[in-house]
């Protein structure tokens, strides 16, 4: 069912009004009022509203009260509202309510667009500029890659599912309408609880005129490459003014067989102007094995931009940063059909840029640099926490060899004078391992030699406590003595019963020397 507004959107005379639809008046949701009958279809109507209190102007479809027996049918509608809000493109129809009739028919609350599909602009004028047509598409490319990135694939693309309205300046705009019939496959499925239910391996759904050979075998079995297809015969006809497979006239079977078995005609034939290098994209669209196709809408926007204005190349640029290879395929929109030929296995590709195995290798070599990078770091700090603890061990031994000299030289001195000496010298051995680190971190380099002998390990040595038990050795011969009837008193000799104090011998305790 396709979203198709007039731009009379109040006129409701040409078409006929359905039973059980809400009529002129009416209010839906307890705040939209209906204004009038924008289209209508098989499955449902689409009605022209207006919000109650803010005065926007919306459009709402409604799903036909006969439509409600189907569940293909509500799912169909259903897939459609999460489709359109998954996708936030300015180049998708917005939604912005969903609810149920008191009727039981859900409706859905979408932007009112003013203007007319591409079917009735090529009714119009056909056919269209080659510049403009380019234009065209490539917006409508901007929502697909958005859509095929989050795993849903239109599978009806067509002329009339493509609605041109006008921005504020005047340029065009174009937005994807119908998802319908979308198809929602890998994480995506899983994410909304939207499956394949809907579909049957042996259903078809779609507008033959534009189905790709597998979509016509069975609309299940189908990856996002049905919709470059279908991309195809819409620049084939907006630029011809034909379809490459068939015509209006013939019936479904003899359609088929036309898009199953046939070429399509040269473009240049119909239409001179057509440069060889689009003719080859359009026809490379049209290829009837996915895996000849181009495998991505990023693939087919470079090789189209640069046949239309500046703002399709940059359109095409945004498409390409979208298309960024930065996920593994089967990640996003994994087709869950088995190749239709040998050929179609090797290439399969993510819907935003090729998966090969070149992308694999990078991923290898990635690995392989980290790795390397961090076993070497291991082994310099291995290394250097190795010769960190040899040149302690070296500090260490040495501290204790000086230690066993002063207690060799002065056996004299007491024994608690010498671990307080060892105790700081053991204080300060962790200081000298950083500096044996800092000498051995880069021993490749020339002048390595010269920093790994630390002046750490000579120190320790010279400022032993060697030189200083030499005056502690000769202190004793130089006590002075006292004559018969003095005493020592604080290096002093003083009368017996006197004491040094205040640089004079005073009335003390003194005693007498032996």
């Amino acid at each position: 069912m396709t979203q198709q507004p007039q731009s009379q959107p109040k006129s409701d005379g040409r078409l006929t009004w359905p039973d059980g639809v809400p009529r002129t008046g009416e209010v839906i949701g307890a705040k939209y009022v209906v204004e009038g009958l924008l289209g209508a279809g098989g499955m449902g109507v689409v009605l022209a509203a207006r919000h109650s209190q803010l005065g926007q102007q919306v459009a709402i479809k409604v799903l036909l009260p006969e439509s409600l027996r189907d569940p293909v049918a509500n799912e169909r509608f259903l897939r459609e509202a999460r489709a359109a809000i998954a996708i936030r493109s300015e180049h998708v129809a917005r939604v912005m309510d969903f609810g149920t009739l008191e009727s039981g028919s859900p409706y859905l609350v979408m932007e009112h667009l003013e203007g007319n599909d591409l079917k009735e602009q090529l009714l119009r004028r056909s056919p269209l500029p080659i510049s403009t047509v380019i234009d065209y598409v490539i917006q409508a490319c901007e929502a697909l890659c958005e859509a095929h990135k989050r795993g849903i694939v239109h599978r009806d693309l067509k002329p009339a599912n493509l609605f041109l309205s006008a921005r504020m300046d005047g340029s065009p705009h174009v937005r994807v309408l119908d998802f319908g019939i979308s198809k929602t496959v890998s994480l995506a499925a899983a994410a909304t609880g939207s499956g394949d239910g809907i579909t049957r391996t042996d259903a078809v759904f779609g507008t033959p005129a534009y189905m790709s050979p597998e979509q016509l075998r069975s609309s299940k079995l189908v990856d996002h490459r049905t919709d470059l297809w279908s991309l195809g015969v819409v620049l084939y006809e907006l630029l011809t003014g034909k379809l490459p497979f068939g015509s209006t006239s013939d019936g479904i079977v003899a359609m088929c067989a036309h898009i199953l078995e046939d070429p399509p005609p040269p473009m240049r034939a119909m239409r001179p102007d057509v440069p060889p290098a689009l003719e080859a994209a359009v026809i490379r669209c049209l290829a009837k094995q996915p895996a000849e196709r181009f495998q991505s809408i990023s693939e087919l926007t470079d090789a189209i931009s640069a046949f239309g204005s500046s703002g399709s190349a940059e359109i095409a640029a945004r498409i390409a940063r979208m298309s960024d290879d930065n996920l593994a395929y089967n990640a996003t929109v994994k087709s869950d059909s088995g190749p239709l030929s040998a050929k179609s296995g090797p290439n399969t590709s993510s819907a935003w840029g090729k998966t090969g195995s070149p992308t694999r290798r990078r991923s290898v070599a990635r690995i392989g640099t980290v790795a390397a990078v961090m076993l070497t770091i291991g082994f310099a700090i291995g290394g250097a926490w190795i010769l960190g603890s040899r040149s302690a061990s070296r500090t260490s031994s040495s501290t204790s060899t000086s230690v066993e000299i002063a207690r060799s030289s002065n056996p004299a001195a007491s024994d608690s004078s010498l671990p307080s000496v060892s105790t700081s010298v053991a204080a300060a051995a962790p200081t000298a391992p950083s500096a044996a680190v800092i000498a051995s971190a880069a021993p490749a380099v020339p002048p390595a030699p010269v920093a790994s002998a630390s002046p750490a390990a000579p120190k320790v040595p010279v400022a032993t406590p060697t030189a200083k038990p030499e005056p502690a050795k000769s202190a004793a011969p130089e006590v002075p003595k006292c004559e018969a009837g003095k005493a020592m008193s604080n290096g002093h000799c003083c009368r017996v019963g006197f004491e040094w104090k205040g640089g004079e011998c005073v009335p003390g305790t003194a005693k007498v020397l032996p």
